[in-house]
């Protein structure tokens, strides 16, 4: 009898906590969606003044000399950021992991204020870097102080921090249900209902608060085209191992920036060359400089020619490898959704002139090549997939995501790339561990 009733108390317990974990992460999930809405607001509002003073120094010598002196100000300052508190560097999703797998330890409120303030300047002065990199770090440690402050376990606080994680990913992109999958795919990398539950209790709550402030659309609104039958199909495998190839050239790429910044002689002044890479663009390719996002529904027109985005994708490439090789902080999700979506413009664009459908299928070929360049570079392909259609606000292209995901994430894996994140990862810790090791 007395067994059966301490079954029976330890089965409430268990509910009970799973109800009371669930409410924590709507919390987290709140509080990272009102921190997401204001960086959002932030980097839109400075980006818009950037704009206008780049704009007005395109007819004025004045306003040129203006610019430059706002990007060397910006530069100087984000220089200042990622010195007080390096672990704001680049996107900031391995050292959340990092710190969630206890291989290191943020300083949460530092890694706060200093990553919201440092990627308010980068991306609002037009560094091809992304916000969802950063959302995610910022809801981790919004998690973070969230277990701190009300003074949780070292279990439950790493939980609340994965629980934040996908919540600054829901309210950077509107993807509730991509947020959830990212925790479990990439985050914590396990299934379990605990984890599920609580993740969507937090990325809804995230979404909501998004939502109210930004509206339901989907990010991307493309122009809706016919349906790709089932004969063409091969195309988009053709398209996934294109994918796969460049998404190792991406990584391979990010290694060879990383490593020539770190070059005695560009060492003291990296995050000072993008931003006089942006002032030089702002003036010669103005297409290549910011996140991208509004390529991606230029490219799904099929108006650009296969010339003109093979150059597009060039010098957008190397810029965002300056860009994300200097240290800067700011995330790789929107660039390389967009390097995605152009190099499935170029392949559409090809296919459409050589078998002669011309360009009634390019929407298909320009979100088949999003998700496949995703799951080739960060090898999440279930996250990709899901984030793609909430993004895109449609299930019409599932098959073909699913087609393509699944070619360029093997493509890549055979030929024995790291996933993105990873590769990230090792080479943060190696970096911690040789400066420990310079210390003692």
């Amino acid at each position: 009898m007395y067994f059966t009733h301490r079954t029976i108390k330890s089965i409430g317990q268990f509910k009970t906590f799973k109800y009371t974990l669930m409410l924590k992460g709507a919390l987290v999930g709140g509080l990272t969606g009102v921190v997401i809405v204001l960086f959002r607001l932030g980097v839109q509002q400075i980006g818009d003044i950037s704009q206008q003073i780049l704009d007005y120094a395109h007819k004025n010598l004045f306003f040129a000399l203006v610019w430059g002196f706002i990007l060397f100000f910006m530069a100087l300052t984000v220089t200042f950021l990622v010195k007080l508190e390096p672990m704001i560097s680049g996107s900031g999703i391995p050292q959340a992991k990092a710190d969630i797998n206890g291989d290191l330890s943020l300083c949460w409120w530092r890694v706060i204020l200093c990553k919201f303030a440092g990627c308010l300047l980068a991306l609002g002065g037009g560094l091809s870097l992304g916000r969802e990199g950063p959302s995610v770090q910022l809801g981790s440690m919004i998690g973070k102080g969230f277990g701190r402050t009300t003074k949780r376990i070292k279990a439950e606080e790493r939980f609340l921090m994965t629980c934040g994680a996908g919540a600054g990913l829901t309210a950077a992109f509107n993807a509730p249900i991509a947020g959830a999958i990212f925790c479990l795919e990439e985050m914590n990398r396990s299934f379990s209902e605990k984890t599920l539950l609580t993740a969507m209790a937090s990325t809804i709550t995230a979404d909501f608060i998004a939502s109210y402030v930004f509206g339901l659309k989907p990010i991307f609104t493309l122009k809706v085209g016919q349906t790709m039958p089932l004969k063409y199909y091969w195309l988009i495998m053709i398209l996934g191992v294109v994918l796969g190839l460049f998404g190792v050239l991406f990584n391979k790429g990010l290694e060879l920036f990383q490593n020539l910044y770190k070059k005695p002689a560009l060492k003291p002044f990296k995050i000072y060359i993008p931003f006089a890479m942006t002032f030089a663009l702002g003036f010669l390719y103005p297409k290549a400089i910011g996140g991208g996002s509004q390529l991606v529904e230029i490219a799904s027109t099929g108006k650009i020619l296969i010339g003109a985005m093979c150059i597009l994708f060039i010098v957008k490439f190397i810029f965002f490898m300056l860009c994300f090789g200097s240290g800067a902080p700011g995330g790789i999700f929107m660039p390389l959704l967009v390097f995605g979506a152009v190099l499935g413009g170029i392949l559409g664009q090809t296919f459409g002139i050589t078998l002669g459908f011309g360009n009634i299928y390019m929407e298909t070929f320009v979100i088949a090549g999003m998700a496949g360049y995703f799951a080739a570079i960060v090898r999440a392909p279930v996250t990709g997939i899901i984030l793609i259609s909430e993004m895109t606000g449609s299930l019409s292209h599932l098959l073909a995501l699913s087609l393509v995901s699944l070619v360029a994430y093997f493509t890549a894996d055979i030929l024995k790339a790291k996933p993105v994140y990873d590769q990230l990862l090792d080479r943060i810790l190696e970096e911690v561990k040789h400066q420990s090791g310079d210390a003692a």
